[in-house]
């Protein structure tokens, strides 16, 4: 009725505040209302997780705009989720930068960066990265996301590995190993991640760089692990 006779701000009220309401049927309700103001089809979506389904409609509507009033004013954490459903209507990358960079709200950045890195789109938010580290941010996610960059460019991974103390060692050795088991070795070797390291170097025949590895580390019980005659790589360990 408040919809019908126009009262938006009640319409608003209703959306946030009850819970007697069926979130699907509003919602698809609301959509086919075609009101002026987006703010309520917003809120529903916001609160009951229908934030994919929202961007999608809001992009191929041509509402963009209420796209960035909600990421900016109404909730920022769903940045994430808004960009991978961008992401997934062909969003021109130089629009998703700006909303990123006009987002000045709290948002989880592992998510942001897991929601462009499972679309093959990482590189999309190297300016972003770039510029808050600039401005003094030392967060590991922010810094894990710049080594995936570095790493999948093949841009001097191996120095920013060994010199950058911010990002995670466990999180961006696992990444590479795939790509590349002397990336991850990097990794690991800069966290002392002991046991990743060993098996990465087991797993890919880096008997020399374990050995010198062991040698800097000085650990006995190191050494009493990779020595032991259960080792099935003991021999080429010791070969080196």
């Amino acid at each position: 009725a408040a919809t019908r006779t126009g009262q938006i701000k009640e319409v608003e009220r209703i959306c946030r505040e009850s819970n007697c309401y069926d979130a699907e049927r509003v919602k698809n309700f609301l959509k086919e209302a075609k009101l002026a103001d987006q703010l309520p089809l917003i809120i529903v979506c916001d609160r009951h997780d229908m934030v994919h389904d929202l961007v999608l409609y809001l992009y191929r509507n041509q509402l963009q705009k209420y796209i960035e009033v909600f990421v900016q004013k109404v909730n920022a954490a769903r940045l994430p989720i808004v960009v991978g459903g961008l992401l997934d209507v062909d969003c021109s990358e130089d629009a998703i930068k700006q909303l990123i960079l006009n987002t000045r709200g709290k948002f989880d950045i592992d998510e942001l960066v897991a929601e462009v890195e499972k679309r093959n789109r990482l590189k999309l938010l190297s300016h972003w990265l770039e510029t808050r580290v600039q401005e003094g941010a030392t967060d590991a996610a922010t810094h894990n996301a710049m080594a995936k960059i570095y790493i999948d460019a093949n841009n001097n991974p191996d120095r920013f590995l060994r010199e950058n103390p911010y990002y995670d060692s466990r999180v961006v050795g696992k990444y590479c190993e795939k790509r590349d088991p002397h990336f991850a070795f990097l990794a690991y070797e800069r966290g002392q991640c002991d046991a990743e390291l060993i098996a990465v170097c087991n797993e890919n025949s880096l008997f020399k760089n374990l050995a010198r590895y062991l040698v800097r580390r000085r650990d006995y019980g190191l050494w009493e692990q990779v020595l032991n005659e259960d080792n099935q790589y003991r021999r080429q360990l010791i070969d080196q």
